[in-house]
This record gives structure tokens, C-alpha cells and sequence, in this order.
């Protein structure tokens, strides 16, 4: 089979994919327990720029939180904790979890197309 007949059954077959999700979208539990996975979770689409983007973002929140702990902005509080100095570390304590998280994330896509780019190479010398 050529690379062009490959190609062509790969995306017919994604169209009538994303026609089953969609007809049995407002199905509760469908594709629980029947072995099929919807397709925009098996879809191999290219994970950099995620990876890239959620990098950005843990940089983004750790570089907030560096801001907010040194800066003199007032954070504000539901009055629980009167100091201003337990209410920022508590803040930049918040952002730098999701800072972490972010940055998790972004390590775990680039891993991802680091798999997907080996793939495809080993895929192509056979």
C-alpha cells in the first residue's frame, strides 16, 4: 500500500471517528468499558507547542509569584489572616503549585513528542 493510499484511509477513517463522537455525544458512558477511545484523545496531533505553551505558563506564574512576594501591592484576603505577609505567602505559595504543575505538564508533552518524533522515525526506515 503506498504512502498516499495510507494517508487516505487514515483520514476517512478519522471522519467517521469524529461522526460516531459526535452522534453519541450526549450518550452517557459510551466509550466506558467498550475498549474505543474518542478521538481527540487517540488523534495524533503534535504535543510541542503544548509542551511550549504550558512551559511559558509555568514561567509565567512563578515569575507572578516572585512579583507579588517582593512588590508592595496589598493582597487581598476574606479577613482570616490580618498579616499581609502570611496573606502573599500564601498567594505566592499558590502560584508556584501551579507553576509546578505547568511546568509538569509541559515536560510530560515534550516527552510525548520525543516518543511520537522516535516513532515516526523508526516507522519510516522500515
Amino acid at each position: 500500500m503506498s504512502r498516499t493510499q495510507k494517508n487516505k484511509h487514515n483520514s476517512s477513517q478519522s471522519f467517521e471517528d469524529m461522526k460516531e463522537m459526535q452522534d453519541h455525544i450526549t450518550d452517557p458512558g459510551y466509550y466506558i468499558g467498550t475498549g474505543r477511545v474518542p478521538p481527540h484523545v487517540s488523534a495524533p496531533g503534535n504535543p510541542k507547542p503544548l509542551g511550549i505553551l504550558y512551559i511559558l505558563a509555568s514561567a509565567f506564574f512563578f515569575g507572578l509569584g516572585i512579583l507579588l512576594m517582593f512588590s508592595d501591592v496589598r493582597v487581598a484576603s476574606s479577613g482570616l489572616i490580618e498579616s499581609d505577609l502570611v496573606n502573599k505567602i500564601i498567594m505566592t505559595a499558590i502560584l508556584a503549585v501551579i507553576a509546578l504543575f505547568c511546568l509538569i505538564m509541559g515536560l510530560a508533552y515534550f516527552r510525548k513528542a520525543k516518543k511520537r518524533t522516535k516513532h515516526r522515525r523508526s516507522s519510516k526506515r522500515k
